[in-house]
């Protein structure tokens, strides 16, 4: 299980765009043989068995108006990277850090009718950059309100994130996740 949270606040003054803050905390390692020889950073990894780690943290800031039922915005996209390489039984470390800012085309709709318990929303971030920095976060999700508890929110959704970048202070990923979710929330 991998939380992400989020907040929003939406209300109908005309000149104050609505606001989405989404906090996503990413954590991966791995090890393995490597047979073939590789460089990180300046050091060369041969015919070795590696430890590796991945953080990709994610916040986002996300103001956009509603227009009716299609959503339009504006989001910046902090991504707090760390990849760190270490060789077994040796010295060779490698780490490297960045923090790589994106501001990013939002788009997205709910749907909910008045009198239903049921609404359904999708949304999606998406950025490009000449070729070398690709990003999109797309989500379609569907929620259900239980008439006992009236602010109380339960749904399930799925995900689908690329983040593509080249050489950001060493760093360069090409990297998808993808899957199921399922969220528990209040609405005030």
């Amino acid at each position: 299980i991998k939380p992400f949270l989020w907040a929003q606040i939406e209300h109908f003054i005309i000149f104050i765009p609505n606001l989405r803050v989404q906090y996503t905390p990413m954590r991966f390692s791995g090890s393995g043989n490597v047979t073939k020889s590789f460089t990180f950073g300046n050091t060369t990894f041969n015919d070795t068995t590696i430890n590796t780690e991945l953080k990709l943290d994610q916040f986002d800031v996300t103001l956009y108006r509603t227009f009716f039922i299609p959503k339009v915005g504006l989001t910046l996209k902090l991504i707090n990277c760390s990849v760190g390489v270490e060789a077994e039984n040796s010295t060779q470390k490698v780490s490297r850090e960045a923090i790589i800012p994106m501001p990013m085309l939002f788009l997205g709709a709910k749907i909910s009718p008045p009198l239903s318990f049921i609404s359904v929303e999708a949304f999606g971030n998406f950025f490009k950059f000449y070729g070398n920095h690709l990003y999109y976060d797309v989500v379609g999700k569907v929620d259900f309100r239980p008439p006992i508890i009236k602010n109380l929110f339960i749904g399930v959704g799925y995900r689908y994130q690329r983040i593509k970048i080249n050489d950001v202070k060493g760093l360069s990923t090409d990297i998808k996740f993808k899957g199921l979710f399922a969220n528990l929330g209040v609405r005030f």
